[in-house]
């Protein structure tokens, strides 16, 4: 599923009329009809109780819609003078049409209103509807004697902090006491980052149009959405299925069963490939047992683990399916001196991982370096690994000359950008593509949506998963399934995006049967079985 910027949506409603036919009144008409479906759903249907976003679903054509002669409600209608607010006209027109009370409120004067906004006001007030200017604290009473407020204030126009008037409208929304429904976006959200620009709505239910906009999938923009419903408005398919070079996706269930090798019966271990990992040190075994763990749930057909020789023993009990390598002589951490063996060990191996557990001892952070320096074939990078690579990223990933699957976390995210953890939060998208860019490897964004980006090219968001996997170990998981999907055959980015979806998923599932706070990687890692067999099941 397409996820479309501010200036992407721009584009797509003017090469709609341009090259289509599909005038821009034609649009607006559909998504104002979309928005009032979801205002009489939410009054008459018993629509169900709204969580946090994003719960994306689609909206059908309202025409389907059971209009009852016992229509009631109250409803008003907080405009302002853009395209947002010639939506909520439409919605408004609809919800009169139908029998509802509708109050319409303006945000500015009515001498603002162009093109489309302005002849859907007029058609608004042809019916009689009267629509107030607000001038002050006395409208606002209107919100309060509401059951349904409609926010179609800004939608993806807004670029600066809200204004003073603006703040007190957004206010007193939030203060009406009853459900708000956010035309495109909550009102104070920045479109393509999430960020708030001031105060912001807090929907319980946002419609938005054509596809999600990164505002329902960034935080904090993501929590305000409330339910985020996509509605089908007519852009044409030929455009929202048209290749784009610098794209974004939400990855879908369908997605990643198409990118999930099949298994025929006359497969044998060798069709999987072998994965290595080398992972462990002093106190942080439990990282090698992990990563090799869900290595193995995911399909590997050949798991080997390489650790410093003095904590092979431990490792070696833990494991059965796997094999175990010991490193140096009578090591406690990877060295530099054991870069040829490392090198030599994993000659027949189809892809590996690094980083999980092992430390960050200088002779250790020399190994990184030297051993990916020296790989021909897939790695898949994380935790003390990519933090052995900070200011040596560039340097090391081209002598590399592959594309790598960089795994980090804000802070790693951080350290290999050379900025802070604010700094990456307040701009995952675009952080996530300069950091795919810079060192021409598939970077993983991990945290709240993973983000994943490829060199010069797409982004993917990823919505599965839950706080559960706000817990020690959970990383050590995640490389464990992208390395044993790069060892099945699957290119970097395939196996950046499955892996993350899958990830996700073995912890929405652990949360059927454990509270999020008591979820284990372990228990993820349990779970990865029952996402196969979903995604085995009809998409």
């Amino acid at each position: 599923m397409r996820v479309l910027s501010a200036d992407e949506m721009r584009q797509m409603d003017r090469r709609s009329a341009e090259e289509f036919g599909v005038a821009s009144l034609v649009l607006m008409e559909n998504a104002g009809r979309s928005v009032a479906r979801s205002v009489w759903e939410l009054l008459h249907a018993g629509a169900s109780e709204a969580v946090a976003s994003p719960t994306l679903s689609a909206l059908h054509d309202a025409g389907t819609l059971q209009i009852s002669s016992e229509a009631h409600g109250r409803v008003a209608v907080v405009c302002g003078t853009g395209n947002n607010g010639g939506d909520g006209f439409v919605a408004a027109r609809y919800l009169v049409s139908w029998g509802l009370k509708c109050t319409v409120l303006l945000s500015g004067s009515e001498d603002k209103l162009t093109g489309e906004a302005l002849a859907n006001y007029n058609a608004l007030k042809s019916l009689g509807v009267a629509i107030h200017t607000i001038s002050g604290q006395r409208q606002y009473s209107a919100l309060r004697d509401a059951d349904v407020v409609v926010d179609a204030l800004f939608g993806t126009g807004l670029r600066g902090e809200l204004s003073e008037t603006a703040t007190e409208i957004v206010q007193a929304m939030n203060g009406s006491g009853v459900p708000v429904i956010c035309i495109d976006i909550p009102s104070g959200v920045h479109t393509d980052t999430g960020q708030t620009l001031g105060e912001a709505v807090q929907a319980d239910v946002t419609v938005t149009f054509a596809a999600p906009k990164p505002a329902h999938l960034l935080f904090p923009g993501a929590a305000l959405c409330g339910r985020t419903v996509v509605a089908d408005i007519g852009i044409p398919s030929a455009l929202m299925n048209a290749a784009a070079p610098h794209a974004k996706f939400l990855l879908t269930p369908g997605d990643v069963a198409r990118m999930i090798p099949q298994r025929r019966p006359n497969d044998h271990k060798g069709t999987f490939g072998h994965a290595g990992i080398f992972a462990g040190s002093i106190g942080l075994m439990g990282a090698a047992e992990m990563a090799a763990r869900s290595c193995l749930a995911t399909g590997a057909g050949l798991t080997s683990v390489a650790t410093p020789s003095r904590q092979h023993p431990i490792l070696a009990g833990k494991l059965t399916e796997a094999m175990t390598v010991p490193l140096g002589k009578d090591a406690s951490v990877f060295g530099v001196e054991d870069v040829d063996a490392a090198l030599q060990a994993s000659q027949t191996w189809d892809a590996v991982a690094i980083g999980c557990g092992i430390g960050r001892d200088p002779g250790t952070v020399e190994f990184v370096r030297e051993f990916v320096a020296g790989l021909d074939f897939p790695v898949v990078i994380d935790a003390d690994g990519l933090n052995a690579l900070a200011g040596k990223t560039e340097e090391t990933l081209r002598r590399y000359g592959q594309c790598a699957v960089l795994t980090p976390h804000p802070g790693e995210m951080a350290r290999l950008l050379g900025t802070d953890v604010s700094a990456v939060q307040s701009n995952r998208l675009e952080v996530a593509a300069e950091a795919a860019d810079e060192f021409g490897a598939v970077c993983v964004l991990k945290g709240a949506h993973t983000i994943v980006a490829e060199p010069h090219g797409r982004c993917w968001f990823c919505v599965t998963g839950n706080v559960g996997l706000a817990k020690g170990g959970s990383g050590d998981m995640l490389t464990g399934i992208i390395v044993a999907l790069l060892a099945q055959g699957l290119p970097p980015v395939d196996a950046a995006c499955a892996g993350v979806w899958i990830h996700g998923k073995a912890a929405d599932i652990a949360a059927g049967y454990k509270a999020p706070a008591a979820i284990l990687a372990t228990d993820c890692i349990a779970a990865i079985s029952d996402v196969y067999r979903f995604l085995e099941g009809p998409q």
